[in-house]
């Protein structure tokens, strides 16, 4: 069975994860595994998936693909954040979060961004993702494995970039955890890739008015 990539999915889908015996067979097959295609990792972050080892095992499988196939599920993978950023997960000790001090630069105007902590994940044992800001105050953000791994790649890529910032910035308003995510992606660019993407957004606004 474990050879059967597409049989994964369907595993899970027939698992009770909130049971501890059944969730801790499950997560232990899934590191012996055939390696899952795209489409299969991307169901994955869906909403039906809330445990997070299984989120970051599909993130763990995206790491792989090249950024053309990213920017084509790009925009499925950002409507996945947006579903993080309203749900409350399970099994958050085995995860990845990663913690960014969006005040806190290196030499090159850039952030670095921090390992995460016991305590912190501790934290996240109770409360949503985007409540969990404030365990370490204002000026740092909680990110998901998802969430990081797409900023790290759009930060690489200038096009992925511009279509994250934007898929992401569409569906920020009134969401306070989208906003964090986005203030880290552009605190963590360097001043020539930000400055650019400011007159990007200057130029959008100059559109705005020019029609209203």
């Amino acid at each position: 069975l474990v050879n059967n990539k597409k049989a994964l999915t369907k595993l899970l889908q027939s698992t009770n994860l909130t049971e501890d015996t059944e969730r801790k067979e499950v997560l232990e097959l899934m590191d012996s595994w055939a390696e899952i295609d795209i489409e299969d990792a991307i169901e994955l972050l869906g909403s039906a998936h809330r445990n997070l080892s299984v989120r970051s095992y599909a993130v763990s499988r995206l790491k792989k693909a090249s950024d053309t196939e990213l920017e084509l599920y790009l925009l499925q993978l950002v409507q996945a954040v947006c579903f993080e950023s309203a749900s409350t997960f399970s099994d958050k000790s085995n995860s990845e979060f990663t913690i960014v001090d969006i005040n806190q630069t290196n030499n090159n105007g850039m952030i670095t961004p921090k390992s995460q902590t016991p305590q912190l994940l501790n934290s996240l044992r109770s409360t949503e993702v985007s409540s969990a800001n404030s365990y370490m105050g204002q000026s740092s953000v909680v990110i998901s494995p998802l969430a990081e791994f797409l900023i790290r790649r759009a930060i690489i890529n200038s096009r992925l970039g511009n279509f994250f910032y934007w898929y992401l910035s569409s569906e920020s308003t009134d969401n306070q955890y989208l906003v964090h995510i986005l203030e880290s992606f552009t605190s963590r660019l360097t001043t020539e890739k930000r400055h650019r993407l400011e007159d990007q957004v200057k130029f959008v606004r100059t559109l705005v008015e020019l029609c209203e």
